[in-house]
């Protein structure tokens, strides 16, 4: 057969060695950036919505693989150029942590602050050679309060009050009557007809007998004056 001088013909095919393929430059420094965004984001301190007493420094800190800036404003909108305080964070020896402590930050109790930590991926390896992009963390937020009263400050404003009130009284006491706040109402006078009006329905109240011993009196007390003849 034809087929069987030409004899057998053996295809192999040979693959490609498979082996770790790098990720291009620009995916590997986002993810790089991206990683240390959220590092950073979940180390943040002091925590969201908490309680900061007024006229005490506030440190804010957060670990990361580049420089810290932090930021500090009375509104989102001003983060971008901080209304109340901004700097760099210092690195602490032997850590990633940057701290930044502001003495402006709690000045005035009663008000809320936000503030941010943002960094540029420009110091990252990843990043080496690529166009620098800053990256920033959700806003957070923290409310000022005033710093609770010592003992001697609450005895003072006790005092304070116990005496606005004695004087309040006293003043009360010697202001003449319709003078004050609250007059007091004037009672009008009855006639003598309407006293013996009143004492003879008194006496009707009583039993026979006294009822006419009670007209008796009424009348005499009460009753009509008779002029004296002269």
């Amino acid at each position: 057969m034809a087929l069987a001088a030409l004899g057998w013909i053996v295809v192999v095919f040979v693959s490609p060695a498979q082996g770790y393929v790098p990720s291009p430059p620009y995916l590997a420094c986002f993810n790089s950036s991206e990683g240390a965004l959220v590092s950073l984001g979940r180390s943040l301190s002091p925590a969201n919505d908490t309680y900061v007493q007024a006229g005490t420094p506030v440190t804010f800190s957060g670990n990361s693989g580049a420089p810290v800036t932090f930021a500090i404003a009375s509104s989102s909108a001003l983060l971008s150029s901080p209304d109340i305080d901004s700097g760099l964070g210092a690195l602490q020896p032997g850590t990633s942590s940057y701290t930044f402590t502001s003495t402006k930050a709690a000045v005035t109790p009663g008000i809320l602050i936000r503030w941010d930590a943002s960094f540029s991926n420009a110091t990252l390896t990843a990043c080496e050679g690529m166009t620098p992009k800053t990256y920033t963390t959700a806003v957070r937020t923290f409310t000022v309060v005033s710093p609770p009263s010592t003992e001697a400050e609450a005895a003072a404003k006790k005092h304070q009050e116990e005496a606005a009130a004695e004087a309040k009284k006293k003043r009360e006491e010697e202001a003449p009557v319709g003078t004050g706040s609250v007059s007091k109402p004037k009672v009008k006078s009855l006639t003598r007809a309407q006293r013996l009006a009143a004492a003879l329905k008194a006496c009707h109240k009583k039993g026979r007998k006294q009822r006419a011993v009670c007209e008796r009196q009424a009348r005499r007390a009460y009753g009509p004056l008779h002029r004296k003849k002269k």
